[in-house]
């Protein structure tokens, strides 16, 4: 697989986490709008802890693009471990 495949790959992935995690913002944001109905200790605490989760799989993801670009980038393959590349492209 080449590296800009394995970018192409873990872009994908970002954008499906980063829109899992707006799905779980709105969700938050409404419920704690919602006067009516009182939110849960338990949820909130689940959903908060979600949400920790989901930025540090994020930062992650943003961590593992950019080396990956870095490595196309100056094109020096050589340079770079094969264990540290193959922890990225993992």
């Amino acid at each position: 697989m080449s590296v800009m495949e394995v970018i192409a790959k873990k872009v994908k992935v970002r954008t499906a986490h980063r829109g899992s995690a707006m799905k779980l913002l709105n969700c938050l944001k409404d419920r704690l709008s919602d006067e009516e109905n009182p939110v849960e200790k338990f949820w909130l605490k689940e959903s908060i802890q979600s949400m920790r989760l989901k930025i540090v799989l994020l930062k992650t993801l943003d961590d593992q693009i950019i080396e990956l670009l870095q490595v196309k980038r100056l094109g020096v393959l050589k340079s770079v471990s094969r264990k540290k590349l193959r922890m990225v492209i993992q």
